[in-house]
């Protein structure tokens, strides 16, 4: 039974190719996110309330906000990125089952098309087979010819072989 794409991230485990493999995610970079986002908050906070007053409170907004936001990266980035992993994978394994299935519809139905169209499709390519005969024979019969020496007679014009002492059309000698 396949599992529906948001049922990933909660029952399949990913392993992490970065040189941390293994790691949990630990209490010191959840307490580093944390503080992240109190300062992110409080930097928004600290801009938009002193925004009237003199430019000292919204600067120090601003290198609050900066500074939670990096925070915040940091402290939950490993988070992010493991949770999007296994969604990831999650994806890719529901679109590669569908893909399976897709592929196994479309040889059937050409396995189908093939057998009800059996007759045509021998029919065509006995056609086939007899018009690429004809080409070839008259494909070397070109090349055959080509490949003698020709002139024209003197008398009457007509192509003989080159070696040819009559005319083959006219009988003049040449």
């Amino acid at each position: 039974m396949r599992n529906k794409p948001d049922e990933f991230y909660e029952e399949q485990d990913v392993q992490d190719t970065k040189p941390n493999k293994g790691k949990k995610f630990g209490v010191g970079m959840l307490i580093l996110g944390i503080v992240g986002a109190i300062l992110f908050i409080a930097g928004i906070a600290l801009f938009v309330i002193a925004g009237t007053g003199s430019m000292a409170g919204p600067l120090v907004g601003m290198l609050l906000f900066g500074v939670g936001a990096v925070l915040m990266g940091i402290g939950f980035s490993p988070l992010v990125t493991k949770v999007g992993a296994k969604i990831n994978k999650g994806t890719m394994e529901y679109a590669s089952e569908d893909l399976k299935n897709m592929s196994k519809t479309a040889i059937n139905l050409n396995k189908d098309i093939q057998e009800e169209n059996k007759d045509s499709l021998s029919q065509m390519a006995s056609t086939m087979a007899e018009i690429n005969q004809t080409a070839v024979t008259t494909t070397a019969r070109a090349v055959k010819k080509g490949l003698k020496d020709t002139k024209f007679c003197k008398e009457c014009g007509a192509q003989i072989d080159a070696d040819s002492k009559f005319c083959n059309n006219c009988g003049t000698k040449q």
